[in-house]
């Protein structure tokens, strides 16, 4: 296979897994992360702005987009970049329910889920990883942020969205995939045409993130944002089959 791939979705989607289970089948090299995309914020907003082409942040980091596989989540919000800086590369977008999505981000970042707002710098994660302020505020990708949980919800409708700036791009549902994972893979690997089969036996329940905590309901984790969600996500939560709870 000569076609690069990307595999975009919001963090805390599954692309982990799924990149690297697929790398790992097919024999194919894979970056499951860009090297510095996470402890250097910074590229994001001077892309986004204008400030720095997006070819500049690519070539300072060639090691990572020479393989094959590229996952990284945040060019999530770079895809027309993408597209037109690698005009035949292929792209599989993950979702994933975005009450999964929500809690698993703030699970990983320490923080309640119902709260009215949060001040970055009283949060640990947020002070050590600044990187992650940017999941928790939506306006610098031109969408409003009343609270940590409206830029969340704001971040899981654009990955949808990008029917519209990837038509010929796959869509994936990161639970369909948990139903058979070794089967999924291995249709998934050969349609997007990697290989005609896996290659090695592979260990399908290996965690690539660590594993988050189940809640028992979603209205008291959430309490009244998960009306923010239901808002801003309902239509394509719908479309793909996910169920909303109401406050």
């Amino acid at each position: 296979m000569n076609d690069k791939l990307f595999i975009l979705g919001v963090q805390k989607s599954g692309t982990s897994a799924i990149a690297g289970l697929l790398g790992d089948a097919f024999g194919i090299p894979t970056t499951l992360d860009l090297n510095g995309a996470i402890s250097s914020s910074d590229w994001q907003l001077k892309v986004k702005f204008g400030l720095m082409p997006f070819k500049e942040f690519v070539d300072s980091h060639t090691d990572d987009f020479n393989r094959t596989i590229v996952k990284e989540p945040c060019l999530t919000f770079f895809a027309q970049e993408l597209e037109e800086t690698f005009p035949e590369a292929k792209f599989l977008v993950v979702l994933r329910h975005p009450y999964e999505v929500v809690r698993s981000t703030l699970q990983r970042l320490k923080i309640p889920a119902h709260l009215e707002s949060i001040k970055f710098e009283e949060w640990e994660e947020l002070v050590k990883t600044k990187a992650w302020r940017l999941c928790l505020d939506s306006t610098w990708l031109g969408q409003p942020s009343s609270n940590y949980i409206e830029a969340l919800a704001w971040r899981w409708k654009i990955s949808c969205d990008l029917q519209k700036v990837l038509p010929t791009a796959k869509f994936i549902r990161y639970e369909d995939f948990k139903e058979n994972r070794e089967a999924f893979i291995s249709n998934l690997g050969i349609d997007l045409g990697l290989g005609q089969k896996v290659v090695k036996a592979l260990d399908y329940n290996k965690q690539y993130q660590p594993k988050g905590k189940q809640v028992s309901g979603w209205s008291d984790y959430f309490g009244e944002n998960i009306k923010l969600i239901n808002r801003i996500c309902g239509e394509n939560m719908e479309l793909l089959g996910y169920h909303q709870v109401s406050s």
